[in-house]
């Protein structure tokens, strides 16, 4: 089997897990200065101001 073939069967695979709840969900990207920023901002509208 060509390697992408392999991905593609991998990724079927976890797709079923996930959606079966055996398997955790795909993690998160990491975080970049921008969403830390923005993660601030959006902490100071909820507690502060109870918005969002």
């Amino acid at each position: 089997m060509h390697p992408a073939g392999y991905r593609a069967a991998l990724k079927r695979l976890l797709t079923v897990l996930r959606d079966a709840g055996i398997a955790a969900s795909a993690p998160l990207p990491p975080f970049v200065p921008e969403d830390q920023g923005i993660c601030r901002v959006s902490d100071y509208l909820r507690q502060e101001r109870g918005l969002v």
